[in-house]
């Protein structure tokens, strides 16, 4: 028998909750056994009870007024009616009826969810009171085509499986039908083939609701092959919602089989043409857009995807990544495109997407439009008088921030999730401040989680920022964990969660932590067969020094996992936040750091495997900065092991999903465990990125009084990194060239004489062999490059070359395999089949196939030497002041598996630890005067290299977080220029965020100095990067001024991948400041061709200066020397034109 356990809320913080009832969390069998009987008997009376006076809580609704949700319609039925088809529902706000109307659920079943759909009269926030009443089954026969303003559409039980087989855009007469087009909604089976909607020989079309504001068509089918249908008998049910005074249509679905059966692919609303219609697409934001050319390639859009034809266009919104895929004789636009080939396997799966489906004299803008206003509103069911419950006690507290007020709205809150929920008979609880036995809360500063047991295991249900009354979690949040196991005898693949399928489930406080430091939570005696034995516990530690203040620490581990099992992979933790303001804005790391407004409106999907250059730290955010409250969510993992990231914004729960997930060490091996490897964080952000960027900051860089940070961390000095030669530190310009030193060496030259300034040059192409190919056999070098070499450094340009770090050809040396099979493939990465991973990009062998690259392990001593030799020589022989070594922090580690290596298979940190081994034994190599660099700015591998190349800080709406995290620990360099229309503005905007972001400037051809337009600001930038040199590798970046005023933006095509538009402010701003000189500056650059005007208004103080007599030398500086100098108090207030095409720094001091 287990002793009863308690937990209750810390009282010794001032900030802490009082008078919260104690949670028991652990129970003999005989009182679980009453209490599960309890439970059933409310919980079924939960289910048939339907308030008297159901009310819907909408808010956002689009400016059209239009809402869709989901109902439960249990929950409305009145007494005696137990068909949702038989049903009147009425709606009215504020005593004025408002059109409504509802379809019945695809799913007869006891999970069936209605539709409701209301017309309200403008956008916001509504309460809406619906009276609903016995009514007359409703005529189902679809008679003739469904008209809307916009449409003409026939669905033909005989013709595509029931799915729309004409459609005519009634502005233009565009008709389109079978014989142009088809839908290939389909499962797919490796074994089995192609199953399809289409192929259905007797569809069910019918008309499921007609009123004032859609029609909704309903199609059912089978997936068919000829006359044949697999053994699980796979059907699909289509809602079709054509709105009359929109040009939209909604689409749901629900596929189900019989049984569980494993399908490689599922393919939901994929338009496929075949003739010269719609031959044009768009898609993304921003905008992507071109014609079909028969490539045989693909493209997925986050947002939307769109065929067009003339004025004429069908565009997916919301369904996930719509993918356009451009084939010979055949193109088409698909919904899911993220999922189609993740494939299904459960009993039913839901899908849904709107359509875009009209015409405009602009179709792209229109659609646009349209995503920024789609039906997608927060509705929740709930009754009149719990509402009223709920809003009273807020209005009792209104103004109060005592500990007492904290707590009420705290309570609301808990009852706000009870209504969203549907759990409507706990709210009185809540309200009295009696929180159910299954729950238990703790806090952290102005933090408090909470957490439930569930019939089967445990949920997060609340995170509250008790200074800001606000709930942070989303009702939707997923579980904690989610495990993935390969049982080894059928190799079929195991998931679990941490809120069901657990027969024990156990909390307490104390422990090994001390009392009041954190909760210990165990998950025992699976449900899954052969599980049973299985551990997995949590430790939640709400407490300094191991926890943030404000926030949350994290720690699992599984284990005692059978021999017949391995552990592939662990998700934890994963959280939801709600979206819980209309400017929600949400932060990711690719690159230098990326901000996000409204992906939880219009869906966006960001993720990749951390340590990689588009992965570069290991931390998220959501949060509205005018509100102060958000979630920073991070693993403080200062050893770099192996993860993936995931953020992504949930149309359909209106909420954003955030997760770390870490695949397992030893993965493959029967019985293996893992242990998380670092703390989670779970923090309040009180701010925006860069107050996010502070924390991770503090974190990474470690010292007294805070826990140990990033190994990777360096040690700096007054001069900055010592390790680091000089002339690197205060480098201000790159080029970038190549080729045979007659035709590189004389633009370089010109290229640093129109500079005068010390600069360095990338140079590509020194060796023999092709670009990408024979890799790793540089040497003979061409004739010529030492010789170049020395003339460009007598010159003051800096000479780096380029090679690979990770790559050996598989036929190195044209077509043939010269050495990999008998020397390097016992070295290469290799997967669990055992098959060396390769890679391929555009590069050809004379055959005309592609190159196929083995990705070489870094824990081979093979490797390492190989890499530094080729290193060395460059700097000895051929006296190199510095050595790129390509991809090092740009790709992803390997999972490799191959035990000769001696290093764990698949998971963990052995990636970085085989490159800090390659890296350390490379520098204590190398000459003191020179220096290495390499590929982006993974963050683990900066303390042994000098440089980062940032050619690929290209995106809309990044900003400088990785150098607000990093800045005077590593030069960052490099911006990909390219040409096209816009070409000098574009290069006008790259220059000046390189400036104000720290970064050395340009890594542009040589020639740019023949383009004047171009030139002079990139001359400008690079001169005042100068003047301004220690800051950047002494200082540390602060946060970038805003100017108050209305500040005009600009939009050029930077060319990453084709067309590439980025929109960035005019005047674009930095701060950097050196801590012992007291001294801050100010950069700003005017990349317009307008001037433009802004009031700068700055506590000198929230900047990191300290003062003593109250007064501060202030001194402008332009791209040649110091100008104006006045005096300022604290607080700085400054009326400034910025001139066009022009930049300008502010130094302030003590």
């Amino acid at each position: 028998m287990n002793a009863s356990v308690y937990t209750s809320l810390n009282r010794e913080d001032s900030d802490c909750l009082a008078d919260f009832v104690k949670i028991r969390v652990g129970i003999k069998s005989e009182v679980h056994m009453k209490r599960v009987i309890l439970f059933l008997m409310i919980f079924c009376s939960t289910l048939v009870a339907a308030p008297s006076d159901p009310m819907l809580v909408v808010r956002d609704a689009p400016e059209s007024g239009i809402v869709v949700t989901e109902i439960d319609p249990v929950r409305i039925l009145p007494p005696g009616i137990t068909n949702p088809d038989l049903i009147s529902v009425s709606a009215s706000v504020q005593g004025q009826d408002v059109p409504v109307q509802i379809v019945p659920p695809m799913d007869k079943g006891e999970n069936g969810a209605a539709i409701l759909i209301l017309h309200l009269p403008k956008g916001g926030d509504h309460r809406v009171t619906l009276k609903v009443q016995s009514g007359k089954e409703r005529s189902k026969v679809l008679a003739g085509p469904v008209h809307t303003q916009w449409l003409s559409v026939t669905h033909d039980p005989a013709k595509l499986g029931g799915l729309p087989s004409r459609i005519e855009f009634l502005k233009t007469g565009k008709v389109i039908t079978g014989e142009n087009f088809s839908w290939q909604d389909r499962l797919h089976h490796r074994q089995l083939g192609g199953f399809t909607l289409k192929s259905e020989p007797a569809a069910k079309v019918e008309l499921v609701s007609e009123g004032s504001i859609c029609s909704v068509v309903r199609v059912s089918g089978g997936y068919w092959k000829g006359k044949d249908q697999p053994d699980s008998k796979p059907t699909a049910v289509y809602d079709w919602f054509y709105f009359h005074d929109q040009p939209l249509v909604f689409v749901q679905a629900m596929a189900c089989q019989k049984n569980d059966f494993a399908w490689n692919e599922i393919h939901f609303l994929e338009m496929n043409f075949r003739d010269e219609s719609f031959k044009q697409w768009a898609g993304g934001d921003p905008v992507e857009q071109g014609a079909f050319v028969s490539t045989n390639k693909s493209s997925s859009f986050s947002g939307w995807g769109a065929l067009i034809d003339g004025q004429n266009a069908v565009a997916i919104l919301r369904g996930g990544r719509a993918l356009l895929y451009d084939g010979k004789g055949q193109r088409y636009l698909q919904a899911d495109g993220d999922a189609a080939w993740k494939g299904w396997k459960e009993q039913n799966r839901r899908m849904s997407a709107w359509l875009w489906m009209a015409s405009d004299s602009d179709p792209v803008a229109a659609v646009r439009r349209s995503v920024e206003q789609l039906p997608g509103s927060k509705v929740v069911l709930t009754s009149v008088k719990a509402r009223s419950s709920i809003d009273a006690l807020l209005a009792s507290v209104a103004g109060d921030d005592s500990v007492a007020g904290r707590q009420k709205r705290w309570c609301a809150a808990m009852a706000e999730n009870m209504e969203a929920n549907g759990r409507l008979d706990e709210i009185p609880a809540w309200l009295e401040n009696k929180p159910p036995a299954a729950w238990t809360t703790l806090t952290s500063g102005e933090l408090a989680v909470s957490l439930e047991k569930t019939e089967g295991g445990l949920a997060c249900r609340s995170l509250f920022d008790l200074k800001a009354g606000r709930e942070l979690l989303s009702p939707h949040s997923p579980p904690l964990f989610d495990i993935t196991l390969r049982r080894l005898s059928d190799s079929n693949e195991v998931h679990l969660v941490s809120d069901t399928g657990w027969n024990q489930v156990a909390a307490s406080s104390g422990g090994i932590w001390g009392k009041g430091r954190g909760l210990e939570i165990c998950w025992r005696k699976s449900t899954v067969a052969g599980l049973s034995d299985l551990c997995v516990e949590a430790l939640l530690v709400n407490r300094a020094p191991k926890a943030p203040a404000d926030g949350i620490a994290w720690h699992l581990s599984v284990s005692k996992v059978p021999r017949d099992y391995t552990l592939l992979k662990v998700a934890f933790p994963q959280v939801a936040v709600a979206d819980f303001s209309p400017d929600l804005a949400v932060f990711f790391p690719r690159g230098p750091g990326e901000v996000k407004k409204g992906i939880a409106k219009r869906g966006f999907h960001y993720g990749g495997t951390y340590p990689n250059g588009w992965t570069t730290m290991q931390f998220l955010s959501a949060y509205d900065e005018k509100l102060r409250t958000g979630l920073y969510f991070a693993m403080h993992d200062g050893e770099a092991h192996t993860k993936d990231m995931a953020l992504e914004g949930r149309i359909q729960k209106s909420d954003v999903f955030m997760s770390f997930s870490c695949p397992v060490p030893d993965m493959g091996l029967p019985g293996n465990r893992f242990t998380l490897p670092a703390p989670a964080v779970w923090q309040l952000l009180r701010g925006d990125w860069y107050d996010a960027a502070k924390i991770y900051r503090d974190w990474a860089a470690g010292g007294p009084g805070r826990a140990p940070g990033a190994k990777w961390w360096p040690k700096l000095t007054d001069d900055g990194r010592k390790d680091t030669p000089m002339w690197m530190r205060e480098l201000p310009a790159w080029a970038i060239s190549g080729g045979e030193s007659k035709a590189c060496v004389p633009n370089v030259k010109k290229f640093q004489q129109y500079l005068n300034l010390p600069s360095g040059v990338h140079w590509y192409n020194w060796h023999k062999i092709p670009f990408d190919n024979d890799y790793p056999h540089y040497f003979p070098y061409k004739d010529g490059f030492v010789e170049g070499v020395k003339d460009l450094q007598a010159a003051g340009v800096y000479v780096m070359p380029y090679i690979n770090g990770r790559l050996w050809d598989t036929h190195d040396r044209g077509a043939e395999d010269f050495e990999f099979t008998s020397l390097a493939k016992p070295y290469a990465s290799k997967d669990q089949d055992g098959k060396v991973i390769t890679e391929s990009y555009s590069s050809k062998e004379a055959d005309s196939n592609k190159v196929v690259l083995a990705a070489m392990c870094p824990c081979t001593k093979f490797w390492q030497k190989q890499v530094k030799d080729i290193v060395i020589r460059l700097m000895t022989e051929c006296e190199t002041r510095g050595v790129y070594i390509d991809q090092i922090a740009a790709a992803k580690p390997t999972l490799c598996c191959d035990k000769s290596h001696g290093h764990p298979l698949g998971g963990g940190n052995w990636w970085w630890q085989g490159y800090v081994k390659m890296l350390s034994d490379l520098r204590k190599g190398m000459p003191e005067h020179c220096m290495i660099t390499t590929e982006c700015n993974a963050e683990p591998y900066l303390r042994w290299m000098d440089g980062y190349l940032t050619w690929h800080w290209q995106h809309d709406g990044q900003v400088p977080a990785f150098p607000a995290v990093y800045g005077g620990t590593v030069q960052m360099f490099g911006r990909a220029y390219g040409g096209g229309p816009t070409r000098d503005l574009a290069a006008r905007m790259k220059a000046g965020q390189q400036l104000v972001f720290g970064e050395q400037v340009g890594w542009c051809g040589p020639d740019i100095v023949n383009h004047k337009e171009s030139a002079d600001f990139f001359r400008q930038a690079v001169q005042l990067r100068w003047l301004l040199r220690r800051y950047f590798y002494t200082g540390q970046m602060m946060r970038p001024p805003r100017l108050i005023g209305e500040m005009p933006t600009v939009q050029a095509d930077w060319q990453w991948h084709g067309v590439w538009p980025v929109t960035t402010d005019a005047v674009l701003t930095g701060a950097w400041r050196q801590e012992k000189n007291n001294r801050l500056v100010l950069i700003f650059a005017n990349v317009s061709d307008k001037p433009v005007s802004g009031e700068l208004t700055l506590d000198l103080h929230d900047w990191g200066l300290q003062d003593g007599n109250g007064m501060f030398r202030v001194t402008v500086i332009d791209a040649q020397e110091a100008g104006e100098k006045t005096v300022s108090p604290v607080l700085l207030e400054r009326k400034i034109t910025f001139e066009p095409k022009k930049v300008l720094a502010i130094e302030i001091e003590h």
